[in-house]
């Protein structure tokens, strides 16, 4: 597991700002946290994230932009299982 931190900025008709640190295993985990933080502040309807630049999205909601979202990634625990399978693939090669 990771530990991410979420920022939110303009979202919603509030123009709403906040910060989430949360545990999550990728970073794809990680946007699932960072669109359950934004639903609170926007009326039921679709969202998803676009992809904006680094660790950088969009938020879309009903195919209206309504603010953005940072992902930072604080520390990422090795071992975790997307790294086993590198390692012993590595071992193999040799």
């Amino acid at each position: 597991m990771a530990t991410w931190k979420i920022e939110w900025k303009n979202v919603g008709p509030e123009r709403a700002d906040g910060t989430l640190v949360v545990e999550a295993q990728n970073l794809v985990k990680a946007k699932v946290h960072a669109v359950r933080a934004c639903r609170r502040y926007l009326p039921s309807g679709s969202i998803y994230l676009e992809a904006e630049g680094h660790y950088r999205y969009l938020i879309i909601h009903d195919m209206d932009e309504c603010g953005e979202v940072q992902l930072t990634c604080f520390t990422a625990r090795p071992g975790g299982p997307s790294q086993r399978p590198q390692i012993q693939e590595s071992e193999a090669l040799r």
